[in-house]
């Protein structure tokens, strides 16, 4: 059933580009799936894990799509690491406004990060 799910047709995608464009698929699928058993109804590619030079002065120093920081995290061999003083899930890139910010408005940032922690283990598997 998943290799259904994580088919992607190569054809349009730049070889180079073809293992990383496979990786975020496969975890796009997988974080819909989990964040919408959470309650979040955002798809994954809509959020984004932005983080920050310090707590003070908020410059955005990173900005991810959640599939994306995944699935770097995975070529990396990097777990990943969301944490709530210097990063957060926010539903604008580049962003740390709390406006903007999601993890307190539909989960706590601690359920975005054992999502996101349990899809890259099921991508590194």
């Amino acid at each position: 059933m998943n290799e259904d799910r994580d088919y992607l047709d190569l054809t349009d995608i730049p070889e180079h580009l073809q293992g990383f464009e496979i990786l975020r698929h496969k975890a796009t699928w997988r974080l819909d799936e989990a964040l919408q058993r959470q309650g979040v109804d955002i798809p994954a590619d809509q959020l984004f894990i932005n983080s920050v030079n310090n707590p003070v002065d908020r410059i955005v120093t990173s900005s991810a799509a959640l599939p994306v920081f995944i699935a770097s995290a995975v070529q990396e061999n990097n777990h990943p690491v969301i944490t709530g003083e210097f990063s957060g899930v926010f539903g604008v890139a580049f962003s740390f406004e709390d406006e903007h910010r999601i993890d307190s408005k539909f989960a706590s940032i601690e359920t975005f990060a054992a999502i996101a922690s349990d899809v890259y283990q099921q991508l590194q598997g």
